[in-house]
């Protein structure tokens, strides 16, 4: 919440520097440590195609720490502050993990993290206290639904939950500005259960909130009968917990033909170091998005600054990208960017600026 709270309140003036053909560098870099992910989703990106274990051979094809510190170096440079560590794959299973979160710190980017839970050591929580947000994906609190959507022994569930309420007390107890959240990706198997999602994560475990959401997919959307007890139950949650909640159930559906500014707001770059328009386009095996070019190659041939680099040379992309996509899918997030430039960009012709 807090990050994307942060990033959207630059909204109307990156509108604006687009229309002006400023072409902006965007405001934050995704990046995905590792496409490994110790669990299996069906409505993941990809369609729960991500690679499931332990790093082994593919790590060495990955952006090293000295990448990493390239990269942070030029965003610290350029005003890129807002760093994100998401997947891809589950962050927390990469080894250079604390690493990344060390080279963040030295460059003094804002950092967000998304993650299962399951694997929280003691150093990696030391480090995620000292960030602005981490958010975990759960799902649900019951453990055998837990465990039918994420493939995974319901025991685990039990091992995010230990994780999450020893990072609220070590944030307590230390007076950390760190802001915890959930998210429930609501499905077929989980509809009936968002009262009692809230009730544990805001009212037992003590985080700061909670997104509801379908899946981008529309894997696992629950049948429209459903769908009436889901608003329901949506209205108490909001009733009890107020601006705890954050619903995105009611995000238009994504149309072929609109404009996408994405990019602008937050590019994001896979394991291997290529530059993408969009956290889908970066996901494993994903057609949608556009590849822009290779950090980590560019720095091999010792660019020091590869962003801004492959951003000049792919400005005619994001121009093209302005008018129409041609993507098939669209994360809920994006959609709500570009359906407000859509406006803005009305708004702006009309008052003829």
């Amino acid at each position: 919440m807090k990050h994307e709270t942060l990033i959207h309140k630059k909204m109307d003036s990156t509108f604006e520097r687009i229309e002006l053909d400023h072409d902006p560098l965007p405001l934050c870099i995704e990046i995905h440590p590792t496409d490994f992910c110790n669990q299996g989703c069906e409505y993941c990106f990809g369609a729960g195609k991500h690679r499931k274990g332990i790093e082994t051979n593919q790590r060495q094809k990955y952006m090293s720490l000295t990448d990493y510190r390239t990269l942070f170096s030029e965003m610290s440079t350029y005003g890129i502050n807002n760093l994100s560590i998401s997947g891809g794959g589950e962050p927390f299973l990469s080894q250079d993990i604390d690493g990344i979160y060390d080279l963040a710190f030295d460059h003094n980017l804002r950092v967000r993290t998304v993650t299962n839970g399951n694997v929280l050591n003691s150093s990696t929580m030391e480090r995620v206290l000292h960030t602005q947000e981490i958010r975990f994906s759960i799902d649900s609190t019951d453990p055998n639904t837990y465990s039918k959507i994420r493939k995974v022994n319901p025991a685990m569930l039990q091992k995010t939950i230990n994780n999450i309420g020893k990072l609220v007390e070590a944030r307590n107890i230390g007076g950390y500005p760190l802001e915890i959240g959930a998210t429930c990706i609501i499905g077929y198997e989980n509809a009936g259960q968002i009262e009692n999602f809230a009730d544990l994560v805001l009212g037992h475990l003590g985080i700061d909130h909670v997104v509801y959401k379908y899946d981008a997919y529309g894997i696992i959307k629950p049948d429209s009968k459903d769908e009436k007890h889901v608003d329901t139950q949506l209205k108490r949650v909001k009733e009890v917990f107020g601006n705890k909640i954050d619903s995105r159930l009611d995000q238009g559906t994504f149309s072929t033909d609109q404009p996408c500014v994405e990019s602008y707001f937050k590019s994001v770059l896979n394991p291997y170091g290529e530059l993408f328009s969009c956290c889908l386009g970066a996901q494993p095996g994903e057609t949608n998005g556009i590849k822009y070019g290779d950090i980590k190659a560019e720095i091999k041939s010792g660019n020091s600054n590869p962003l801004t680099t492959i951003w000049k040379k792919t400005r005619t992309a994001r121009d093209a990208m302005r008018k129409k996509v041609d993507c098939t899918d669209c994360n809920f997030t994006d959609r709500e960017t570009n359906a407000k430039y859509v406006v803005f960009q009305n708004d702006f012709k009309v008052k003829g600026t």
